[in-house]
């Protein structure tokens, strides 16, 4: 027998893992996305990370289900075909101080499921990278990448082969409940659902506001760089965080082409879609680049792109705040504040959201 009607709002890689676990799972299954395709919004400009859960408070969401979702995706990515790569991923330290937080650090990632990862020396790290200038770092092997467009379609293919339909260019614009069901307005038309995920990112408050539940999410924008060095790092490259700062620092990364990246750096947005570009920027990245590569030079650096977080840390705060993922109403679940690592967490939020249902 079927179950009752599940909806599922944004087609990014989390509403689309979402909707392919309830498809799994024998809920009909509509995907409710406001643009023409799906993963447009924060999945888009994602740089494709998978990460170890290295900087999260111990027994948060955002370190249980990064464990538990880097798993899931390394075994998705390899039965789906989805192009990846585990690169291993170093987070340097510049100065002989830091060294007791790398070990802080190494602690708090095993304790979190990361029971891989460790602390090297500057001899370690020259073996290893040698292109990067440290005094020590953190090696975290199981770090990757992975193609974040390619993902979401493999979600999406997966999803509709076990039933789920996806609807396009459906905005919601109203919701209410109606007996056991909500009633939502789209700019399709009208649809019914037993159960609703708000999976809706940048516009997650938006839509849980819809049905009266207040949140807010903050949009913090990230710039990026374009890097053309003459030197070949292999894997990521991280600072080492700031404890206070609300992301990780510029750093290297790199996609499944080989091309480098420098960013993301992080600041209040003036909106959700403060998409301005920012080539002043430029002598800022190139100071956090020498950082890392002492070598980089100025015209080894143009600018690129951002992106936007869904933070639910305002810029007035000092503390991250963890994901939201809770049935604020029966039937009714808010997935709110899904930075990162939500791309790598998404098939272990999908199971969180099945355990709502």
């Amino acid at each position: 027998m079927t179950k009752p009607r599940a909806g599922v709002i944004g087609a990014g890689v989390v509403g689309l893992a979402v909707a392919r676990a309830l498809a799994r799972a024998g809920h009909e299954t509509l995907i409710l996305e406001a643009e023409s395709r799906i993963a447009t919004g924060v999945t888009s400009r994602n740089s494709g990370v998978i990460h170890a859960p290295i900087h999260y408070a111990p027994n948060t969401l955002k370190a249980t289900l990064c464990a538990r979702g880097r798993e899931l995706l390394y075994e998705f990515c390899n039965t789906h075909g989805v192009a990846h790569r585990q690169t291993g991923k170093v987070i340097v330290a510049n100065h002989a101080r830091q060294l007791a937080e790398l070990e802080r650090i190494r602690i708090q990632g095993e304790k979190n499921g990361a029971p891989e990862i460790q602390v090297f020396d500057a001899a370690q790290l020259a073996k290893l990278e040698p292109h990067v200038a440290g005094v020590g770092a953190l090696f975290s092997p199981r770090t990757g990448i992975v193609d974040a467009q390619e993902l979401a379609r493999a979600l999406l293919r997966d999803a509709q082969d076990h039933g789920a339909t996806l609807a396009c260019g459906a905005r919601v614009e109203a919701a209410e409940r109606k007996g056991d069901a909500f009633a939502l307005r789209t700019s399709l038309g009208p649809i019914e659902a037993n159960i609703v995920v708000n999976a809706a990112g940048l516009f997650a408050d938006d839509v849980a506001a819809l049905m009266g539940t207040p949140y807010t999410v903050h949009p913090w924008r990230g710039d990026y760089f374009v890097f053309r060095p003459d030197r070949r790092p292999e894997r990521l490259v991280y600072p080492l965080k700031d404890a206070s700062a609300p992301g990780l620092g510029v750093h290297l990364t790199l996609d499944l082409q080989g091309r480098y990246r420098l960013g993301p750096d992080v600041e209040p947005a003036s909106s959700k879609a403060d998409f301005t570009p920012r080539e002043e920027k430029h002598a800022r990245f190139l100071e956090a680049a020498q950082r890392l590569f002492p070598w980089a030079r100025a015209e080894m650096l143009a600018y690129d792109t951002c992106g936007i977080r869904p933070k639910l840390r305002a810029p007035e705060h000092t503390e991250e705040r963890d994901f939201v993922i809770r049935a604020d109403q029966p039937g009714w679940i808010n997935l709110v504040g899904i930075e990162s690592p939500g791309l790598t967490a998404s098939l272990a939020i999908a199971e969180r959201v099945l355990e709502l249902c």
